[in-house]
Order: C-alpha cells, then structure tokens, then sequence
C-alpha cells in the first residue's frame, strides 16, 4: 500500500478553515502525511493550524510558511513538491471532505495503475455551509450509463478544466511531470496535471460527489461573475501556458485553432464589428467542439442584447 500525502495551501482562510482540517481528520483513511503552505496570511489562518495540529497531536503533519507571497498557483506548485506520497491529495482551505474519500480514492487508484489523474463530483455548499443548488457544479459529466469509475474522454480539457483540483488524487510521477513545465504563469495547476492525464489516458472520474465545495465571496477560484471579456482574455492566457506542457502536436494544432477563435471573440466584444463577428463564426464552425457555437451566439447577444451572464456559462 502506497504513502498516502496531502497537499494543502492556505491564505486568511480564517473563516471556513477548522471544517475542512476536521474533516480530513475524520477521514476513514488517514493521510500519512499532510503537508499546508501558508501564503503569508494575514489573519489567524497561522496559528488555527498550529493550534490544531497541537491540540490533535499530529505529528505528521507539516505547517510550511512561505517567506512572501506565491500566489495561489505557485502555492499548490510548492505545496505538491513539499510532499513525498506515492499519491497525493490537493486541498483546499475551505471546503469540506466526505469521511470515504481518500479510501475511495485510493483503493480505485491502486486497483487502476493505468489512472495518473481520478477527480471525483463534488457539491455546492454557501458561506454558511448550507446546499446551493446549481448546474454549475457539473464540470464534467460522464457518458450516460458509464460505471461508477470511467476514463475522460472528453476533448473539453482542451479548453477548460474539467474537475476543481480538490476533488482529486493524483500519483507521484504525474506531479513530477507537471512541476517540470515551470514556465506557466497562467495556467491553473489542477487544469495542467488534468491536460497531462487527459495526453496519456490516463484521467478518469469517479461519479460520486466526495467534496463539498464551498462558494464565497473571498473564492480564489471557482465560479467567476467577472466580465465576459476578462474572462476569455483570462482563458486565452491559460491556454497559451497549455502550449508550453509537453503534449501531443495534434493537441498543439487544436489549441492554437481555439487561440485564434478566442482572439476573435475578444476582439468582437471590444470593437462590435460585424466583420469581425463573421470572421469568428466562419473560425468557430472549424472547430470540432459543438459547445463553441453556442458561447459565440452569447457572444453577440451579450453586445446586442446587454446580457449579463459569465462567459462559459
């Protein structure tokens, strides 16, 4: 049985951080290791940590604060290098686990060498923890009539990440792939470890929802109500990083087809010419995603009609 690591990262996660550390205490399976990076908060996110692991005893787990200010990206890169499991967890500082996930997880991962990557569903809760109700927590949905385990095979990891990082378990040799490509600055780290899963065939989802994931005002990541435009613009940046992993040249092709769409689109909402439109239309019917010409119908809705909704909804 292999060692068993969590990788969490924190910043003035004050409000909502005890749940989520009871809860992988809870855990029917514990961790052998966890490891939490603190990116220079500024509340009490520090010392509820240390208090925590004194109160509990837990002398395997590890409190790392970092000298400045990484960024969430670069947190969950440190915290995932800090960590020595055959498997490793992500995690985050405010949502809180089912008691069966990490066995769940693991007895899948060690009954399925083939699987890099396994993200499992997840559901929402509010800043009070009670359910929130929504469509939005369906990143991926599975083939209908698919088994509780299946492999991901769809080509939406292209574009978008699939699965919130925290639902997952990832091994040891995918982490160290991912944190040889240390040029990305924009590309989320959970989306990069699921594009290099998704390159090998090696990503797969578990359809149990085993995480419930908290949506808040002080989100880092998660559902964004920012502009449309500012959310593409901030899509583009991540999927110019997704050119920089070592993927296969077909995938290359695709992202740089999808690329060209986004700087049209982009273009569309800032000038509302109508050449410009068609042009992205003519580039949207190319690409082998069929989501893109819906999103493109919202794109010209949006300038015409002043709707006010996020831009991959």
């Amino acid at each position: 049985m292999g060692k068993i690591s969590v990788a969490m990262t924190t910043y003035n996660g004050e409000a909502y951080l005890l749940p989520q550390l009871q809860s992988l205490l809870n855990q029917t399976r514990q961790a052998d290791e966890v490891v939490i990076c603190d990116d220079r908060s500024e509340d009490a996110t520090v010392s509820l940590i240390r208090s925590f692991i004194e109160e509990h005893g837990l002398s395997h787990w590890r409190l790392i604060e970092n000298r400045r200010n990484l960024g969430y990206i670069h947190n969950f890169r440190k915290a995932m290098m800090e960590t020595t499991g055959d498997l490793v967890f992500l995690c985050d500082q405010d949502d809180i686990w089912a008691e069966d996930k990490i066995r769940i997880l693991q007895q899948q991962m060690e009954e399925n060498p083939q699987i890099d990557a396994l993200v499992s569903g997840y559901s929402l809760i509010d800043g009070a923890g009670k359910p929130l109700q929504s469509d939005e927590k369906h990143f991926y949905n599975p083939e209908p009539g698919a088994n509780l385990l299946s492999p991901v095979k769809s080509g939406r990891v292209l574009y978008r990440n699939m699965a919130q990082g925290c639902t997952g378990v990832y091994r040891r040799s995918l982490l160290e792939r991912y944190v040889e490509c240390d040029n990305t600055t924009a590309l989320a780290h959970d989306w990069a470890l699921h594009f290099l899963a998704y390159e090998g065939n090696a990503l797969f989802f578990w359809n149990q929802e085993l995480v419930l994931y908290r949506i808040h005002s002080k989100n880092t990541t998660g559902i964004d109500r920012t502009s449309r435009e500012n959310v593409l613009r901030k899509d583009m940046y991540a999927l110019e990083d997704c050119l920089l992993l070592p993927i296969k040249e077909e995938s290359k092709l695709e992202l740089q087809r999808i690329l060209a769409f986004y700087r049209i689109r982009i273009q569309w909402l800032t000038t509302h010419s109508l050449s410009v439109w068609i042009r992205g239309w003519r580039c949207c019917l190319k690409l082998k995603f069929g989501i893109f010409v819906m999103q493109y119908i919202k794109d010209f809705l949006w300038v015409f009609l002043g709707c006010k909704s996020s831009a991959e909804d």
